[in-house]
């Protein structure tokens, strides 16, 4: 187990957990930030805060803010905002803005993604500028493409739903 706490730039790596934070201060608490710069490698589980840089874990990543990239065996999440990559087995989640790539085994969430979604399951979005594909794409407001077998664009009032490919521009 390694625990930084005031910032952090460098390489951990730990046989179960990485941890890098402010002494006293959530890794969620969007109130107080501690840059981590660098890369974090874990065996289970790896939590940052303001990330630059990327995580690899074999079950979980967590990083409010990430500028880099996420892998890892099950889920990858930010509560806030990702400029980068996220790859994953199972799960990738971001709770507001996703730039650049989700790629999961098992599905990817999205607030806002401008970039891609890949899954061999399930996408959704609330807002999307760009690609979702997978067996199920599912959004509220779509510029771009969808490719599966069920595509759904919520907010369109003609044809919302399309097997194989939907697309609004």
């Amino acid at each position: 187990v390694n625990s930084v706490y005031d910032g952090f730039t460098g390489v951990q790596v730990a046989g179960l957990l990485n941890f890098s934070s402010i002494v006293g201060c959530d890794a969620f608490d969007r109130s107080r930030r501690s840059d981590t710069a660098g890369v974090q490698i874990a065996g289970l589980f790896n939590i940052a805060t303001n990330m630059t840089g990327i995580q690899v874990a074999g079950l979980m990543n967590i990083a409010p803010e990430l500028h880099g990239m996420q892998i890892s065996g099950a889920f990858n999440g930010s509560p806030n905002n990702i400029t980068g990559i996220q790859l994953s087995l199972g799960v990738n989640y971001v709770e507001e803005n996703a730039t650049g790539l989700q790629i999961a085994g098992l599905w990817n969430r999205a607030g806002n993604i401008n970039g891609a979604q890949v899954a061999l399951g399930y996408n959704y979005a609330d807002n999307v500028r760009g690609v979702q594909i997978g067996l199920v794409n599912n959004c509220k407001t779509l510029t771009g493409i969808q490719i599966g077998l069920i595509n759904i664009i919520s907010d369109r009032k003609v044809l919302p739903m399309l097997p194989i490919i939907n697309a609004s521009f």
